[in-house]
């Protein structure tokens, strides 16, 4: 149930974290904050995660929402390492 409500806090951050400011920079794919997702760190997680033929089959026709995809898990893992820092707990996978 804890994991449900950070979750759900999580996706409700994450959703402020894209509106809040409405700052815009061509080579920066997502704010979290003071922090920055740029475009090719964004570039290069697609990439490596399209080496994996599985991955590469199933994103096939579906790109928009895979890069969608790897950048909310790049948003989250910002927000995962943010909440540790804050409450000195660690995260795993």
């Amino acid at each position: 149930m804890q994991t449900r409500r950070l979750t759900a806090s999580l996706a409700v951050l994450v959703a402020l974290a894209g509106v809040a400011g409405c700052r815009t920079d061509p080579s920066v794919a997502a704010y979290v904050g003071e922090e920055q997702v740029t475009v090719d760190e964004l570039e290069t997680a697609v990439d490596s995660r399209l080496e994996d033929p599985v991955l590469a089959e199933a994103a096939t026709g579906r790109e928009d929402e895979f890069t969608r995809l790897v950048l909310t898990r790049l948003v989250q893992a910002e927000l995962y390492d943010r909440f540790a820092e804050r409450y000195g707990v660690t995260v795993d996978d």
